[in-house]
């Protein structure tokens, strides 16, 4: 009977100490830097020195798994600047640790790569000077097949030929860009780029309104395309529109001509506007 028990308990423990280790090991087989393992660096650096200011990091950290892979970076960073006020420190193992932490968020973080064409419709209007700020979301795929989608916001001014009253479909995509999770964490600025866009007349019967004014052409439909140089790297984002005006646009005096001088518009975009993350899905 004592034999037996004696079997039971040490089969228990055995059970236990691997659910623990199997527990312990998780962390390390997802291969993502973890909100306790950043912890317990930053522990072991406070224990080196207590006067190292990391307390209030490492109790959030410890009470919160919610942390993106954006925000552990930003804390380990900041823990890295903290620790330039204590030279002793970067003999320890933690500071070690904390450099090797964060070079491994930060190629998680660059192995997602913007892919794919982001979609948008919203409305838009222009004359002369137009003004776009509208989200899209694109998809981020990292070297194993994981998939995440992020919001982003576009936003850019155009001055040139251009008369757009209307709503605005849009098919986005980048050209030799490499965009991921780590450079699109902050905002990236465009250069001076390229808008135009070709009205697609429709010809409708002549009517005289009010007695003074002469519709020859209704065009409710236009397409066409923005170019967006990025300004502090490489590649180029481009936008395929459509806009539908309930309105159209109208040539008086002119008859349907899909080459006419009316059914073009060409616009410069200004330098200074700018693709921003809103959101990680």
């Amino acid at each position: 009977m004592n034999i037996s028990l004696i079997h039971c308990i040490g089969l228990a423990a055995a059970l236990c100490s691997t659910i623990a280790a199997q527990d312990k090991a998780k962390p390390a087989a997802t291969g993502l830097p973890t909100n306790l393992e950043l912890a317990n660096i930053l522990k072991d650096l406070h224990a080196a020195n207590p006067l190292l200011p990391v307390q209030q990091d490492i109790a959030d950290l410890k009470c919160n798994d919610t942390f993106t892979q954006e925000e552990l970076l930003a804390l380990s960073e900041l823990a890295l600047k903290k620790t330039t006020e204590f030279d002793e420190l970067e003999e320890t193992p933690a500071y070690a640790q904390l450099q090797v932490f964060m070079d491994n968020t930060l190629s998680q973080l660059k192995d997602y790569k913007v892919t794919g064409v982001g979609f948008a419709k919203h409305t838009a209007y222009s004359l002369f000077y137009g003004k776009q700020n509208f989200n899209t979301n694109f998809l981020l795929k990292n070297s194993t097949g994981k998939v995440s989608t992020r919001t982003f916001n576009i936003d850019y001014s155009s001055i040139g030929l251009q008369s757009t009253c209307g709503y605005r479909l849009d098919a986005i995509f980048t050209i030799g860009a490499d965009l991921n999770r780590h450079t699109t964490n902050t905002p990236l600025k465009f250069g001076v780029g390229f808008t135009g866009s070709w009205q697609t007349p429709i010809p409708s019967i002549p009517v005289n309104q009010l007695g003074f004014v002469h519709f020859e052409t209704y065009a409710p439909i236009s397409l066409g395309f923005t170019v967006l140089p990025f300004k502090n790297t490489a590649g180029y984002m481009v936008i395929a529109h459509m806009g539908i005006s309930p309105v159209g646009f109208t040539c008086f005096n002119q008859r349907a001509n899909p080459f006419s001088r009316y059914a073009f518009n060409a616009a410069l975009v200004l330098s200074g506007g700018s693709f921003t993350s809103q959101a990680q899905n």
